[in-house]
């Protein structure tokens, strides 16, 4: 299902391209800005076994992407100015901030070099509990589990299931099966234990993925010294907040801001929610973020920003880029706001 509905999308977003009905739509719309969301980035070719592929980009789309934006007359910013820009909304100005959420090594460095070359600003936000090596890397160790093994003994609520990886696509049905059964069966809080127990079974460390890939705060002060790049927090250890109590979701959120701080001296002014839609953040966290003082704090829910936001700044939407949308005649409709109403059901704002 979620195959066809993602062949279906972009044949819609290449119907607006080719017909012009986005650049027509776009003068209606009312859009001050959007939000990029970049999630992996990579310059290498994915295996046969890849069930994360779709979440990266090339480092070489980002130049045809800011090509697109330039000629739409939409102007790169930080994150900083967007706010301004938010607050005081002019009339024809149109703004794109691009973000990444990431403390993977591999990413990061690419995001930084591509940015660099690009010379276009940007903001990491970054999971502070990772990087102290707390938590795991879930997809990369499930990854890396079915990659490695034929069969795979599964115990879950509804019994126990032997998991055939023996072929590509065995691999790829047992990925979503692991998967669905952490989402769904397990406590998010207890995630992690549960991925270092099934890896452990069949010897993978799962905290020796995160060890070899996670960045470290050396690198987030070099990452933030850099001209392009801004950092800021993506809580502690990426947890659904909508499953937490009201003081674990406080200390997610500020806690990450005072380690980010006290490690590396960088002020923390904004914050990225982790699994950030309708299902994982709400009013509740809102307010929190609000009450914090923080001045931006970003979902993963699509939409533009409009001039109603300046009300909601701790609930903006954004636009998540994956290697779905890395060809102009699907990127350039995403930058009009037609797409995210459509799939928004006409509605300019995401969260009231």
């Amino acid at each position: 299902m979620e195959g066809r509905n993602s062949r279906m999308a972009m044949r819609g977003l290449s119907f607006v391209h080719y017909s012009a009905l986005d650049k027509f739509y776009q003068q209606f719309d009312g859009a001050i800005g959007m939000i990029f969301s970049i999630r992996a980035m990579t310059d290498q070719k994915h295996e046969k076994f890849a069930p994360r592929a779709q979440n990266f980009i090339h480092p070489d789309f980002i130049k045809p992407a800011v090509s697109i934006l330039k000629r739409r007359g939409i102007d790169i910013v930080t994150l900083a100015e967007a706010r301004k820009r938010i607050m005081r909304p002019k009339p024809y100005e149109r703004f794109a901030v691009f973000t990444v959420d990431s403390v993977n090594r591999h990413t990061c460095d690419h995001a930084l070099e591509t940015f660099k070359e690009n010379d276009i600003p940007y903001t990491l936000y970054v999971a502070t509990g990772l990087i102290e090596g707390n938590g795991t890397f879930v997809d990369e160790a499930v990854e890396e589990l079915i990659r490695r093994q034929d069969r795979i003994l599964l115990q879950t609520k509804a019994g126990t299931f032997t998991l055939d990886c023996t072929s590509v696509a065995g691999k790829y049905r047992s990925y979503a099966i692991l998967m669905n059964h952490l989402r769904n069966e397990i406590e998010d809080e207890a995630v992690a234990d549960r991925v270092r127990e099934i890896c452990w079974l069949y010897r993978i460390d799962a905290d020796e993925i995160r060890n070899e890939n996670v960045i470290s705060w050396e690198d987030v002060a070099r990452y933030d010294a850099a001209r392009h790049c801004s950092v800021a927090s993506g809580t502690i250890g990426g947890a659904r907040l909508s499953k937490l109590t009201d003081d674990k979701v406080k200390y997610e959120i500020t806690q990450s801001c005072l380690v980010l701080e006290g490690v590396t001296g960088i002020k923390c002014r904004d914050i990225a929610y982790p699994m950030g839609c309708k299902d994982g953040v709400g009013s509740r966290e809102f307010d929190i973020a609000r009450k914090a003082r923080l001045q931006t704090a970003v979902t993963s829910c699509p939409g533009l920003i409009y001039p109603e936001h300046r009300k909601h700044l701790h609930a903006l939407p954004r636009i998540t880029l994956g290697a779905a949308y890395q060809r102009r005649r699907y990127f350039g409709p995403l930058t009009t706001g037609l797409p995210t109403r459509l799939s928004n059901y006409g509605r300019r704002m995401v969260f009231r």
